[in-house]
């Protein structure tokens, strides 16, 4: 089983390495403030890109620019990014990171800052690297850091210093004399979403309309492998079971999250699938007879999960991800036969439900899986915890190994 796990993901990454381009139509702008049009490979970035790739059509090849070479650069309908010269806070806001002083307290650099808002008069952006840094630059202004510190308190409690509020009173004076302005303003977080909401509300403008995280729908089929190791007080202990394989059918939803540019994904599924266990065991009676013994165990199990993903390679087009399933296991039952030989007498008797089982229990998976082109979905998935036995003193243990493909539409 693991071999197959290793050798999936390999074959994931093989495949992945060809799918790994998103080029949207865009623009850059050169430093001579020459504008030319193409497509550039949008990568969805979390933290703000050092060099973008970029094409006047999408049979050429790609160039690179980086921020000594554009002035600006926007994705249609997307984001836009700016060069500036900053001065970045480089004091630690988490918990972890706030013991150690870092050597260089104020940086300067030049990056590539991405847009939240803009007006003719003020514009507000973000820089994220191991932090977040906002700035405003006013027309013909300066880019000023919106500052936000953290500082420790009797070791271990955080003091939050909103010294941003403030900064945003000079740059907006009016907010004092505006009661529903001055209440958001005396709430306000750190935070993309506050900040830029905040600035829409005090320049009355309209918000752009945000992109709605729809459900992704979609279904599949694929291959169940599972072994069965049974232990305890039983005759079944001493039968060694072969590997099941039967075809699953699934279908589900995706509902992405909104922060983190959708890397938590939340997997409804249901699924379907078929497990038949047949074993054959010559019992040793006495020096000259053998008992033989079969078992067949057949179970048809409807299963409702219940998934939290996470997208370790993110990307618009293309994602590698994994995560923990949660489900709640359905089966039936279909045959549960015990024969063997009376040596006595020479009969072959046959008993049923020789052990029990449960008819609904609940496992936890681990899941792992590549997205391609948006659309095609490969993943496989491995029973961690959860047993179908229901017979005191005899412990069943299956392995569930499932390798699934589905299309999402």
């Amino acid at each position: 089983m693991k071999k197959i796990f290793l050798l999936f993901l390999l074959l994931a990454t093989g495949i992945l390495a060809f799918t790994q381009n998103n080029f949207l139509p865009g623009t850059i702008t050169k430093k001579s403030g020459k504008l030319i049009i193409g497509y550039i490979d949008y990568r969805e970035w979390t933290i703000n890109p050092s060099k973008i790739r970029f094409k006047t059509d999408l049979q050429l090849v790609d160039s690179s620019y980086t921020v000594f070479d554009l002035s600006s650069f926007e994705i249609t309908g997307k984001e836009r990014f700016v060069v500036a010269s900053i001065k970045k806070d480089m004091r630690p806001v988490k918990l972890q990171g706030l013991t150690v002083i870092p050597p260089v307290i104020v940086q300067d650099d030049i990056v590539f800052l991405r847009e939240l808002f803009w007006s003719e008069k003020i514009a507000l952006y973000l820089f994220r690297d191991f932090k977040d840094h906002f700035y405003v630059k006013e027309s013909d202004g300066k880019f000023t850091e919106l500052i936000y510190r953290v500082e420790l308190v009797g070791g271990n409690a955080m003091d939050e210093k909103n010294i941003f509020r403030n900064q945003l009173l000079v740059y907006f004076p009016e907010a004092k004399n505006n009661e529903i302005v001055n209440d958001k303003l005396e709430k306000l977080k750190y935070k993309e979403n506050d900040l830029s909401s905040f600035f829409y509300l005090v320049t009355n403008t309209t918000p752009k309309p945000k992109i709605k995280n729809k459900p992704i729908f979609f279904a599949g089929t694929g291959v169940m492998l599972s072994k069965l190791k049974i232990s305890g007080n039983t005759k079944l202990a001493d039968h060694n079971f072969d590997f099941s394989a039967s075809p699953l059918f699934f279908a589900g939803v995706d509902l992405v999250s909104k922060r983190n540019r959708g890397a938590f994904v939340v997997r409804a599924q249901l699924e379907y699938y078929y497990l038949n266990y047949k074993t054959t065991y010559d019992r040793p009676i006495r020096p000259t007879i053998i008992q033989n013994e079969t078992y067949t165990l057949q179970i048809g199990n409807l299963k409702p999960s219940m998934a939290i993903l996470y997208n370790f390679w993110n990307q618009p087009a293309s994602k590698i991800y994994g995560g923990i399933e949660l489900l709640a296991n359905i089966s039936n039952y279909k045959k549960n036969t015990f024969n063997w030989k009376d040596e006595a007498n020479g009969h072959d008797i046959t008993e049923e439900n020789i052990l029990v089982y449960q008819n609904a229990w609940f496992s936890v998976n681990a899941v792992s899986g590549i997205i391609i082109a948006k659309h095609f979905d490969l993943s496989v998935s491995s029973r961690l915890l959860g047993s179908f036995s229901n017979t005191t003193g005899v412990n069943v243990n299956p392995t569930l190994l499932a390798m699934r493909v589905s299309y999402r539409f």
